[in-house]
């Protein structure tokens, strides 16, 4: 799912979302949103509980729409993650990844 990010230097703001479809551990399956503030260490999780996967990708693009309209812009990116420290990197193209 795509990275979502919120940016105005004006208000000091830089934000990101992330929402992703998998499945639960006590759920068949969860959307899963991740939120936080690229300046700082903020960033907190929640898991919305879905019956199929269908229906999980039914509310991730409703969540996805509405920060659409309140001014996140779509960031496509690819994450490595080692040794616990995940960094991210751009894609120019579909054909990077």
């Amino acid at each position: 799912m795509p990275l979502l990010v919120r940016v105005d230097p004006e208000k000091h703001m830089n934000r990101w979302y992330h929402v992703a479809v998998q499945p639960g551990l006590f759920d068949p399956y969860v959307v899963a949103c991740a939120w936080g503030n690229r300046n700082t260490g903020y960033q907190r999780a929640r898991q919305i509980p879905v019956a199929t996967p269908e229906k999980g990708h039914f509310l991730a693009e409703k969540i996805i729409h509405r920060k659409l309209r309140r001014g996140y812009k779509l960031e496509e990116t690819h994450i490595h993650v080692t040794n616990r420290l995940v960094e991210t990197e751009t894609l120019s193209s579909v054909e990077d990844f």
